[in-house]
Formats: structure tokens, C-alpha cells, sequence
């Protein structure tokens, strides 16, 4: 029985001085699926925005009709981008590789990337934040 303490005794100061003070488990690391699921949240959260900006500027006629529609227009694209992007991400990778679904990703990411215009200082930052946030997505190795 003493063997079995002694041996346990000297088990538990071995692995103590195995742990530095104050060292945390390392974080396990991201996969290019979770941050690109990460990043198509913030869009959503993003195109939430943008339309909470652009009906009230549409109602108010504070930008012309041509421009409201052209950004209605515009976020529902990226809306759907945005969907097929997610549905991408989520893939089990032993169905497709993330380097298919990089592929396909970018295809979908360059062909909804616009640079637009409008007169409102508010909506146009939410605007560029919304394609920076999709160019962000092209980033994910």
C-alpha cells in the first residue's frame, strides 16, 4: 500500500512541474470553414443593416428611386452570394475538399463584389464595410 502512495506522490510532482504556472491549453485551431461561416454571419448581420439604412432614405426620398432600387437590387444579391457561400462552407470536407469549395467560394465572392455610390455617408459606410467583408472571405487560407 505505501508502494502505491509513494508511487502516486511522485506521479503527481512529476506531472506538476510538467505545467508552467499560469500556461493555458492552446486553442484549437480554426478551420478555413469555421472562419468563413464566421465571416458570412457578420455579413448577414451586415445586409440587416444595410436595410435598415436604405428603406427609411427610400421613403424619405433623401436618394432617388433609381439609386434605391439599384441597392435593394444589390443586397439581395449579396443576400444570396451570402446563402450559397454559407452552404459551401459548411460542407462536410470528406464530401468536398476545402480546396473545391475555396474554388467555388471565390467564383461566388468575385461575382458579387461592387464598388457603388450613394449619397448618404451612413448607407455608403455600410455599403463598403459589406464588400470588405465579402473581399475578406477571399483571404481564408
Amino acid at each position: 500500500m505505501r508502494t502505491r502512495v509513494a508511487i502516486l506522490i511522485v506521479l503527481a510532482v512529476a506531472l506538476t512541474g510538467c505545467v508552467k504556472p499560469g500556461a493555458s491549453t492552446p486553442a484549437v485551431p480554426t478551420t478555413p470553414e469555421a472562419k468563413v461561416l464566421t465571416i458570412t454571419n457578420t455579413i448577414s448581420s451586415s445586409l440587416l443593416l444595410a436595410s435598415s439604412e436604405l428603406v427609411p432614405l427610400c421613403q424619405a426620398n433623401k436618394i432617388d428611386a433609381s439609386t434605391c432600387s439599384i441597392v435593394k437590387h444589390y443586397l439581395l444579391a449579396v443576400n444570396a452570394a451570402n446563402d450559397q457561400v454559407t452552404a459551401e462552407a459548411g460542407l462536410d470536407p470528406a464530401t468536398e475538399p476545402w480546396a473545391v469549395a475555396k474554388g467555388k467560394i471565390a467564383n461566388i465572392v468575385a461575382s458579387n463584389v461592387i464598388t457603388m455610390t450613394v449619397t448618404d455617408p451612413t448607407l455608403q459606410s455600410t455599403l463598403n464595410n459589406l464588400k470588405n467583408q465579402l473581399i475578406s472571405i477571399l483571404g481564408v487560407q
